[in-house]
């Protein structure tokens, strides 16, 4: 298993995430996180469909890549205060071409209804990295934006846990912990935001990582550089929509 190549990646987008949305003026800060969040929502496209050696992975990857680029498009521009309102019809979108594809296929072919599972999966986390983009664009106090800060340090913490090699059972409830202390920490270190939504933050962010490491432990792993990037990629993704409708409910 790719260890070091899964963390990195995802350490990697965490920060980049954080960094871009504390780019000024403000009015560039939205443009660079859905840049940011387009190239690797790509990058995810083209690894998910080998993190499972899936056949047709070139197409099914063109199917999460325009899904992927559609949602983050949708955030990008729809009117406020929706931002996501295009979300979960680009997700459905790229779940019908994914059923397409596999039609497309023929009868008898191998790995079928495996492809269309992870391939509605894969759909939905890619969409979910839209989330960051939405959250961006609310980010209009300074509460706000250091909530983005807080949940980057969170996925961090707990990223850097889950490379422990140690039983889930230890790691995943130790991930949660840690990252709601350090969510906390830094809120009250570095931040204006309430503490209440930080640590909710760190919980939530806390447990998809905690989740997506043990969905990759059974596994086996990723065998490829690729399918490694892809799978640090889903937690933080995946995570975007969370951390949006965590901060609409707490914050408002």
């Amino acid at each position: 298993m790719r260890t070091k190549t899964v963390a990195g990646s995802a350490l990697a987008a965490v920060a980049l995430i954080v960094a871009a949305s504390q780019v000024g003026p403000a009015a560039a800060a939205p443009v660079a996180v859905w840049a940011l969040v387009s190239a690797l929502s790509l990058l995810f496209a083209a690894g998910w469909p080998r993190l499972f050696g899936l056949p047709a992975a070139t197409q099914i990857a063109a199917v999460l890549g325009a899904a992927g680029l559609a949602a983050a498009a949708g955030a990008a521009l729809a009117p406020m205060p929706q931002p996501l309102f295009w979300m979960a019809p680009a997700a459905a979108v790229g779940l019908i071409l994914a059923f397409l594809v596999q039609l497309l296929r023929g009868t008898g072919e191998k790995l079928r209804l495996e492809s269309m599972l992870s391939s509605a999966t894969g759909a939905l986390v890619v969409a979910s990295g839209s989330g960051w983009i939405a959250l961006d664009r609310i980010a209009g106090t300074a509460a706000e934006s250091s909530l983005m800060v807080a949940a980057g340090a969170s996925m961090a913490a707990a990223i850097l846990v889950c490379t422990i090699r140690w039983p889930d059972r230890i790691v995943g409830p130790l991930a949660v912990v840690v990252a709601v202390l350090v969510g906390g920490l830094a809120t009250l270190a570095f931040g204006t935001a309430p503490l209440l939504p930080a640590l909710a933050v760190g919980a939530v962010s806390g447990a998809v990582i905690a989740g997506v490491r043990s969905l990759v432990v059974s596994s086996g792993g990723p065998r490829g550089t690729l399918a490694a990037i892809a799978t640090g990629l889903c937690a933080v993704l995946g995570s975007g929509t969370l951390a949006y409708f965590l901060e609409r409910l707490l914050l408002g």
